[in-house]
């Protein structure tokens, strides 16, 4: 299942502009390490790798300093038993935002291919394997000139073939994976027990040993957000009190300020009048109309503020 975590779209520009600029370094080492695939997926990856950057929003509900970095960390080697053996992938991808406390996390598993360019018979068994987690695996393979993904779906329907439809990595992870387009939410991996773990179609959570090979994690720490504090009451009050306790409310929400003539301040008093003067609420309970009669002497005083202040502006110019 996928459960969308919230980035805003400056921290997601800066995580994107990082890969591209880093995947952009990694193909310029694509002829020094052409010939081992883990050599190339280990310069590329540890380019991707940065400490903590900081982004500024400027919000009144998600402002603050968001955090991100991206950790890059190999575990194991190849040969007999290697994850791709097990499972069809030797790497996976977190994606993990951190809101205090808590800690929303979803996962893509990975197997990537060198130069891949015919029929592999391997690849495609390896593809077979991976569809237990389908929606939440792909391919990459690694060119002199992109990046590529793909969908294991489509090397599956061809047998192994290279399918014509493929989407750059930089897209896949910069897009499709932060927007949770692609991975899921309780699928994860499990570092210290080494265990692959998710909810399988019977809503039971399963575990797998998983010797993984390589894990690129982006981290994103949303502003820290105070718990909340009890606030202090002054007062309690009954129902019959409620209308007596009005809310703080700014009038000039009500655009009394914003009249700048005498003529337009008539227009929304009115306007607000034709609303709650007490003579055309008359037929409610007294305790209402005795309500909307206060709420009209603190519109009335806002009133008179306000054409106090138009007339000495007209006789000062």
């Amino acid at each position: 299942m996928v459960r969308p975590i919230y980035i805003p779209i400056q921290v997601k520009d800066a995580i994107q502009n990082h890969l591209n600029e880093s995947i952009t370094r990694g193909l310029r080492a694509y002829e020094s390490a052409f010939e081992d695939e883990d050599v190339l997926t280990g310069h590329l990856f540890g380019l991707m790798k940065i400490d903590e950057q900081n982004v500024i929003i400027d919000d009144l509900e998600v402002g603050g300093t968001w955090k991100w970095s991206i950790d890059y960390k190999k575990f194991g080697g190849r040969g007999k038993g290697a994850p791709e053996s097990i499972i069809g992938a030797d790497g996976i991808f977190e994606l993990s935002l951190y809101r205090g406390d808590e800690e929303m996390k979803k996962s893509l598993l990975f197997q990537s291919k060198l130069d891949w360019q015919s029929r592999d018979e391997k690849l495609y068994l390896q593809c077979s394997k991976l569809i237990t987690w389908l929606g939440a695996a792909t391919i990459i393979n690694y060119t002199q000139d992109e990046l590529e993904s793909y969908s294991i779906e489509d090397v599956i329907a061809n047998h192994g073939r290279k399918p014509s439809e493929m989407k750059p990595l930089i897209q896949l992870l910069g897009d499709d994976f932060i927007n949770c387009f692609i991975g899921d939410s309780d699928l994860r991996y499990d570092a210290f027990t080494k265990r692959l773990i998710w909810l399988d179609r019977d809503n039971e959570t399963v575990a797998t040993k998983f010797n993984i090979n390589r894990r690129l994690k982006i981290n994103v720490t949303a502003p820290r957000r105070f718990p909340f504090q009890e606030t202090k009451i002054d007062k309690i009050i009954s129902a019959d009190e409620i209308n007596k306790h009005q809310l703080n409310t700014d009038l000039n929400d009500f655009n009394v300020g914003n009249a700048n003539t005498l003529k337009e301040l008539r227009k929304i008093q009115a306007k607000l009048s034709k609303v709650f003067h007490p003579d055309r609420h008359a037929s409610l309970p007294q305790a209402q109309v005795d309500l909307f009669s206060e709420f009209m002497k603190q519109i009335n005083n806002e009133l008179d503020k306000q054409k106090e202040y138009i007339k000495r502006k007209k006789s000062n110019s």
